[in-house]
């Protein structure tokens, strides 16, 4: 599971063609966000992670740790920024 660090400073202006933010209420209900967030899409600010109980455990009250899923058109927003990172590191 490749993890990314996510926050709720969104630096928009310098960090829109950079990171994934997620701002739209439809968008942070289907992601399962309180609050607008920035996903830092950088690999090498990122790290790989076993799916395991020691690494992803449920939250209090909750059965799974999934608590949300990133909609079609975020995900192919992260491919794309994700190309550009990986494409400026050659």
């Amino acid at each position: 599971m490749r993890v990314s660090y996510g926050t709720t400073n969104l630096k928009r202006r310098r960090k829109a063609d950079e990171d994934l933010i997620v701002v739209n209420s439809s968008d942070l209900d289907d992601c399962g966000l309180l609050r607008p967030t920035r996903f830092v899409v950088d690999p090498s600010q990122q790290v790989i992670l076993r799916w395991n109980e020691n690494n992803f455990m449920p939250w209090s009250g909750c059965t799974h740790p999934r608590r949300g899923s990133l909609p079609e058109d975020l995900q192919k927003e992260y491919a794309w920024l994700m190309t550009q990172h990986l494409r400026d590191r050659k």
